[in-house]
């Protein structure tokens, strides 16, 4: 039997009629996207179709399969904390740990036509979509 790789005309077209995606196809489309196969305008509607019809708990598994499929093992000699934040405070940001302002506002705008919000106390950048 043949292996066929799904389209992102397919992909972007079931999540539109708000079908649940095969494991496979999102496997494919994080591995397009973390090997850098994918255009940004790409990236964003299918960001904003999954955001819009809502992940299944299979969606989110096969994306963090594929994730994990090109993570790589890192030493690190001393004990370590993560401090950089999810964006998980259901008010539609992403955060970023600290980086140059002015980097992070140029790749913004010319990107991914967001814009930076108020820089908030804990010193994280939020991002917001503008619709």
């Amino acid at each position: 039997m043949m292996n066929i790789d799904p389209s992102w005309d397919q992909i972007l077209s079931l999540l539109e009629s708000r079908s649940e995606l095969p494991a496979t196809f999102a496997h494919w489309a994080m591995t397009e996207i973390l090997e850098g196969n994918t255009e940004i305008e790409i990236i964003k509607s299918f960001l904003l179709a999954m955001k819009s019809k809502g992940e299944t708990s299979s969606e989110v598994s096969a994306l963090v399969d594929a994730m994990y499929a090109k993570a790589q093992l890192i030493e690190i000699p001393d004990r370590a904390v993560d401090i950089v934040g999810t964006g998980g405070d259901g008010l539609n940001t992403i955060t970023f740990p600290p980086l140059p302002r002015s980097l992070l506002q140029q790749q913004v705008r010319e990107q991914l036509n967001m814009e930076i919000g108020p820089r908030p106390q804990n010193l994280e950048q939020q991002i917001y979509y503008r619709n």
